[in-house]
């Protein structure tokens, strides 16, 4: 038996909530996110975050196409992934609130 017996629930939790952030997911859940970002009229916010990612693959990986070059990319479209999924959270919270709220008597 292992010293970190302990850790096994922690892991398993971990481990089944990393199986969704596949690359198949993660491109569509980027797109959706920058479009988020645009849909709320946050062009410029929108545009700021994505100059990193437009460096690198319009100037940057003309030259260097190692990973270690290129990595930072995927952190700013895990930015977009996870404002959209925010985005989304807020979208079915306040349905479910709609739904859940009492209506109001009126005399």
């Amino acid at each position: 038996p292992s010293a970190y017996r302990w850790t096994r629930v922690p892991r398993f939790l971990i481990r089944n909530l990393q199986r969704f952030f596949l690359t198949a997911w993660m491109l569509p859940l980027t797109i959706f996110g920058v479009l988020m970002l645009i849909r709320a009229g946050r062009l410029q916010t929108a545009l700021l975050l994505l100059s990193v990612p437009l460096y690198y693959l319009l100037v940057q990986s003309a030259l260097h196409t190692e990973r270690r070059y290129v990595i930072a990319i995927h952190y700013f479209f895990a930015m977009f992934a996870a404002l959209f999924l925010w985005m989304l959270f807020r979208l079915v919270r306040e349905g479910f609130r709609r739904l859940t709220r009492k209506p109001e008597c009126r005399t």
